[in-house]
């Protein structure tokens, strides 16, 4: 007769924690929903303003006059005469626009271990 009165408060409970467990997961599922949805909307924001620009700017590109040909030739050369590079080593030869570095010949110091002071 004492498990009677258990028997009862569990088949109460039972249920009564069920629903609390399912109203609480759905709040948290929909605030889930809720920052899903604005992540979506702002990415959705962002594209459409890259969009608009990339059109603003495909317009301004077709408003502007074609660059005449000697300009072309001229702006061709000179970024072909700024890049002198050796073909070896990918390093600015000597006589351009850059300084000439000198190279050691160990490269890095070595490397030294720093240990913890001991705890006492």
């Amino acid at each position: 007769m004492s498990q009677l009165p258990w028997i009862i408060l569990s088949l109460v409970l039972l249920p009564c924690g069920w629903f609390a467990a399912a109203w609480h997961y759905q709040r948290r599922l929909h605030a889930t929903q809720l920052q899903l949805h604005a992540a979506r909307q702002t990415a959705a924001e962002h594209a459409q303003t890259a969009r608009w620009q990339i059109g603003q700017l495909q317009a301004e590109l077709a408003a502007r006059p074609p660059m005449p040909p000697e300009e072309r030739e001229r702006r061709a050369a000179a970024a072909m005469a700024a890049e002198v590079r050796d073909a070896d080593t990918g390093l600015p030869r000597p006589g351009s626009d850059y300084a000439e570095t000198a190279l050691l010949h160990d490269g890095f110091p070595q490397t030294m271990m720093i240990r913890p002071p001991a705890r006492r």
